[in-house]
């Protein structure tokens, strides 16, 4: 006969427990994470990008993280710390060379409940054109930062389908991960798809002239390295290089709960 825990009475099952030191924890469920996306492309070097809230629905609070990418096309850009929208904090920035295009991602915790939209500045103090995409999670770690694993930008010009490749992370089990990636093609319209990588769900892209920006979630991961997360590009013509990243938003716990988890006895 089958041994289950259902057949055990409840208050049996309890003295069981207290007896032998056994501690039942409850399996942790999936945490909320994903919220919203939200972009602007513009021509502006002001760019204003919605909060990403559903346009309301789900309002925004405190402890909320929101993460936003921010590319200009041109290689000599320099995002300073008065560019970005209030409260908000660089994670990493750099100039991708084939062409010619300058990118950052910045993150913000939330302290109570943003509306309307971000506005973007830049130190070029030219015109665009510009695309800003920001993403918004819920019921992430309330202290501990995200972290990016960046390993720069890749410059080196490479045929279709072009590898768009970002570093491993080591995560915590239950964090979520956030896929960006920035191509920089040399030709007009050249790009033709951008594919996610396996495991990740796209949450925006945009393909344009030459902006484009993906970015795409992967949530309640388990502890351990994640292995790098390889996306790609498909072109018409042309080259392409890139800078792709993955950034660690960290779970609220980082219990990942058992059905029954055995502790030795005292004594």
């Amino acid at each position: 006969m089958k041994f289950s825990l259902r057949r055990i009475p409840v208050a049996l099952l309890a003295a069981i427990i207290a007896l032998t030191g056994i501690a039942a924890v409850a399996p942790k469920p999936a945490e909320a994470a994903f919220l919203d996306a939200s972009r602007t492309v513009t021509t502006s070097n002001s760019p204003d990008v919605a909060v990403p809230n559903e346009s309301g629905t789900i309002p925004l609070q405190a402890d909320d993280i929101v993460v936003c990418a921010w590319t200009y096309d041109g290689a000599t850009n320099v995002f300073d710390t008065g560019d970005y929208p209030a409260g908000f904090t660089e994670l990493g920035e750099v100039d991708i060379t084939v062409d010619g295009q300058s990118a950052a991602v910045a993150w913000k915790r939330l302290t109570g409940a943003d509306t309307g939209t971000y506005t973007f500045l830049s130190s070029v103090g030219t015109s665009g054109p510009y695309i800003a995409m920001c993403a918004s999670f819920r019921g992430r770690h309330t202290t501990n930062p995200p972290v990016i694993a960046d390993a720069g930008a890749n410059n080196t010009g490479a045929s279709s389908p072009v590898a768009l490749d970002a570093p491993s992370t080591t995560a915590v089990c239950g964090d979520d991960i956030l896929w960006i990636t920035v191509p920089d093609v040399d030709t007009n319209n050249a790009a033709n798809g951008i594919t996610q990588p396996a495991g990740f769900t796209v949450r925006d892209t945009f393909e344009s002239g030459f902006l484009n920006v993906q970015l795409a979630t992967r949530e309640n991961v388990s502890a351990g390295a994640t292995g790098t997360a390889s996306g790609s590009l498909a072109l018409t013509g042309g080259t392409a290089g890139h800078w792709s990243v993955q950034v660690r938003i960290p779970s609220a716990s980082a219990t990942c709960g058992c059905l029954l988890c055995v502790r030795r006895r005292r004594g």
